[in-house]
């Protein structure tokens, strides 16, 4: 029998070789103890994290306003100002994309890249010739950026679809909110109260630490938040039976995100509400009822974990509420 030792020296370099001997001596699992699956797992992601931090570190060396702005000079040396002005305006589109949607820019997936384009495939006013141009005008600029710094291109071999179904963008009203809540499980109404109180990706959920009764710290989109919970949140987690201290811990972003997604489907589909909003939906109609109180964006952008406020004045601008 394969000896997994908790604690044994370069454990992080061993998951290969552990993955070798599952793979060809017990591909069911069957022949590990719970404990050594636990090991197994823990090493696991051990390394996924090894690969996530590796990727922030290159991402974290990439100055995307300054690369931004030499990409578009050099296409205004090297064309007309019209193929400037293009390459700039299919950048715009795709920065109110990832802001609308919590992506990173830098770290485009090839689905995240095909999803835009179903997007602008909707859009009224944008023909099948101007999406194509605008594909290959952002397929250039993140050629530029794997030259310089080994980031894949996420718009390489990518076509304009025939035909696209996408979801339109929506926010829920403040009545359906309420409907919501109310048929809301404890534990979902617990995941929905930090989105809607406190304006929380779903991702963030399952890293979420709190303590000295209501402060708060985890982990999204690739860097560390801080802050204090509403009461009502600490409340509904406590209702939720959930622990007081990370509460989420053992669920995933998917997992979570099913359970309101259940939710949804279901009022939905007995007409009580308008739309199927994603748990994301719920993180706009917060930054549009703390918005309305005092529209002071520079608040906005410590709420929503912004890094400058060019982001959030585009985020406000992409749900309609500053010009």
């Amino acid at each position: 029998m394969f000896q997994i030792q908790q604690g044994a020296p370069n454990q992080s370099n061993r998951v290969e070789e552990i993955a070798n001997y599952i793979a060809k001596n017990c591909p069911s699992l069957s022949d590990l103890s719970n404990e050594q699956l636990i090991i197994v797992g823990e090493l696991v992601l051990q390394d996924k994290l090894k690969n996530e931090m590796s990727e922030a570190v290159k991402l974290s060396s990439v100055d995307y306003l300054i690369e931004k702005e030499i990409f578009l000079q050099t296409s205004g040396r090297t064309g007309s100002k019209h193929t400037q002005r293009t390459y700039k305006r299919a950048i715009y589109l795709l920065e109110q994309y990832t802001i609308l949607h919590s992506l990173k820019i830098l770290a485009l997936s090839y689905e995240d890249a095909d999803n835009f384009i179903y997007h602008l495939s909707k859009q009224e006013n944008l023909s099948g010739v101007s999406i194509n141009i605008y594909i290959a005008a952002l397929s250039k600029f993140y050629a530029s950026l794997e030259r310089r710094f080994e980031l894949h291109n996420p718009f390489f071999g990518a076509r304009k679809p025939k035909k696209l179904a996408v979801r339109k963008f929506a926010v829920p009203t403040t009545e359906e909110v309420e409907i919501i809540l109310d048929h809301a499980a404890p534990l979902q109404r617990a995941i929905l109260n930090l989105i809607i109180y406190r304006g929380f990706r779903i991702g963030a959920l399952p890293k979420l630490d709190i303590f000295n009764n209501g402060q708060f710290r985890t982990f999204s989109k690739g860097k560390f938040i801080l802050g204090r919970l509403p009461t009502e949140s600490l409340q509904a987690i406590k209702k939720a039976k959930l622990p007081t201290d990370k509460p989420f811990i053992s669920f995933t972003t998917n997992s979570l995100s099913k359970k309101i997604n259940y939710l949804i489907n279901k009022l939905h589909e007995e007409g009580k509400i308008k739309e199927r909003y994603s748990p994301h939906d719920f993180r706009h109609f917060y930054t549009i009822q703390q918005y309305q109180i005092d529209k002071d964006v520079k608040r906005i952008q410590t709420l929503l974990f912004h890094e400058n406020l060019a982001t959030t004045d585009t985020y406000l601008k992409s749900l309609n509420l500053t010009e």
